[in-house]
């Protein structure tokens, strides 16, 4: 029953965040839609050469492409999931990503999120050839209310974030001609579950030239985060924990 259940929630996140992409096509998103998605008191990277303030409040202003939100509850509770979330071996599942390159102790707030990258059908005729494109890790940590390991109606929600950062470089200029986020934010529920927010986007000159190319490949990165929450819930349900190799080995099939 747990399956069939988060099945259709997958199916709805997946239909409300696209709905919501197409309706923000002109516009950013609102202050709701953002907050929904973004944490602001989960610390940030304080070193500006990895973490840049001005570009990230340029590219949640932009209207070059549409943010691509979601949000489901997870049945997992949030200590479980977060754990599993911060060692980065998820970030596979975006098309974008071939293999996750960072061991999980070097998964640290600034530290890189190396990776071999794939411009996939959609960036590969667009991008130029000569190119570079850093990830930092931007956000992730958990708010102090999250210490208890249980909601507290008297304190602030237990939420925690993971985020990362990129820009994309000519080479050898070094010019900025693409810049972008992907932050997943993780609320802590009374029931034990976890409501999950993933929110994405990118922004720049070559954005603002292909709108639509980016904003299918990056709604391509969403339902396979959809899919790949499903997949931990299913997973956790069945064995009562998040085993890196158990959850590698079947979420690959699964998402495949």
């Amino acid at each position: 029953m747990a399956t069939s259940r988060s099945l259709s929630v997958a199916a709805v996140a997946a239909v409300v965040a696209l709905a919501m992409a197409a309706a923000t096509a002109a516009r950013p998103p609102t202050a709701a839609e953002a907050a929904a998605t973004l944490s602001a008191s989960v610390p940030y990277c304080s070193d500006p050469t990895k973490y840049n303030k001005t570009l990230d409040g340029m590219l949640i202003a932009s209207t070059d492409m549409p943010a691509q939100i979601s949000s489901m509850v997870v049945a997992v509770p949030t200590s479980v999931l977060v754990e599993y979330i911060f060692k980065a071996n998820f970030v596979d599942w975006n098309p974008l990503f071939n293999t996750q390159a960072t061991p999980p102790e070097n998964v640290t707030l600034c530290g890189s999120l190396d990776a071999v990258y794939s411009n996939g059908q959609f960036l590969g005729p667009i991008l130029p050839k000569n190119i570079i494109g850093p990830h930092y890790i931007v956000q992730k940590g958990c708010t102090p209310s999250c210490a208890g390991g249980k909601p507290d109606a008297d304190a602030d929600p237990c939420t925690c974030a993971f985020g990362w950062f990129f820009t994309i470089n000519l080479v050898p200029s070094n010019e900025i001609v693409t810049y972008g986020r992907h932050t997943y934010t993780f609320e802590m529920n009374a029931d034990n579950t976890t409501t999950v927010s993933s929110y994405e986007r990118a922004a720049g000159k070559i954005v603002a030239a292909h709108s639509q190319p980016w904003t299918n490949a990056l709604q391509e990165s969403l339902i396979q985060g959809v899919q790949g929450m499903v997949c931990l819930e299913r997973q956790y349900q069945e064995k009562g924990e998040l085993d890196v190799d158990d959850v590698a080995a079947f979420c690959r099939h699964f998402i495949a």
